[in-house]
């Protein structure tokens, strides 16, 4: 595929993970609770132009040994005409399997197409039907095409992504993860309205008196790694290489880290102000 630069990996990634998405729905892999959120949901369902290689569903009552991997792994593997492996990750966590394809034909000392699949865990307030359609034209192997009519799954909305992904930016990490900024300016460019209260419903008790403080903190980090460029060197890896200007226009890159720290800034104060008038997280209505 011409225009991908840095990408190739990235999108070899994602035409996996879509071959998965496409089992798992097929052979009903997970209950009908299974809201798709995240980065992947943000490419598929709502036109992102980022390259996203994992999938992440919420589904609160299932149980991660109850996920058929052998299934998930024969059926990816005659989709896709590569072996696959599927792999279950020790020590918890939110990550229900990990997926590695081994491309025939090529030398296995290269990196294989590998995504993961992870549970959401926080609580979902804002999901509804979308409608998917898997593209993998000049997939993983020649020949390998569309897998078959679009499906509806349930997913979150623009609005609630955005909320999930300032609560990213909160999170355990000790960096933030550059992916997130993008999603995070790409949806403010896009219009997508930001809802304090999602976020608000979110926040667990024990964390609503330093969450603000916090996201002002990783609004000042947001805009060292686009000044200092550990943004860009992130982000080519998983955009088309006609993003290039994200890379080397200094004053569009400056404005960028300007906007950055400013939007988060201004987030924070409203949802601040929102944490201070509730008193519980429950759900917006």
């Amino acid at each position: 595929v011409p225009g991908l630069g840095h990408a190739k990996r990235a999108l070899e990634s994602e035409l996996l993970s879509m071959a998965v998405f496409h089992v798992i729905h097929k052979f009903a892999l997970l209950p009908d609770d299974a809201v798709f959120i995240g980065g992947t949901a943000l490419r598929l369902c709502h036109g992102s132009p980022r390259f996203s290689e994992d999938l992440d569903f919420h589904t609160p009552k299932f149980a991660p040994r109850s996920l058929d991997r052998q299934t998930l792994a024969d059926e990816t593997g005659k989709l896709t005409g590569c072996k696959v492996s599927v792999s279950t990750p020790t020590g918890g966590g939110p990550t229900l399997a990990r997926v590695s394809a081994e491309v025939p034909g090529r030398d296995r000392s290269q990196r294989r197409p590998r995504m993961k699949i992870d549970l959401g865990q926080g609580m979902q307030v804002d999901a509804r039907a979308e409608i998917i359609t898997l593209k993998m034209a000049g997939g993983l192997v020649p020949g390998m095409g569309d897998v078959g009519d679009a499906f509806s799954f349930r997913t979150s909305s623009k609005e609630e992504i955005f909320a999930d992904k300032h609560m990213a930016l909160v999170g355990p990490r000790r960096r933030i993860k550059h992916r997130d900024m993008f999603d995070i300016l790409w949806l403010r460019q896009r219009g997508v309205d930001f809802r304090p209260d999602i976020v608000a419903a979110k926040v667990a008790p024990e964390d609503r008196t330093e969450f603000a403080a916090i996201l002002r903190q990783r609004a000042k980090a947001g805009r060292d790694a686009i000044s200092n460029g550990a943004y860009q060197a992130e982000l080519e890896h998983f955009l088309p290489s006609d993003s290039s200007w994200l890379f080397t226009e200094a004053k569009r890159r400056e404005g960028m880290a300007d906007g950055f720290e400013t939007l988060i800034l201004d987030h924070a104060k409203l949802v601040d102000r929102e944490l201070s008038r509730t008193v519980t997280g429950s759900p917006p209505a």
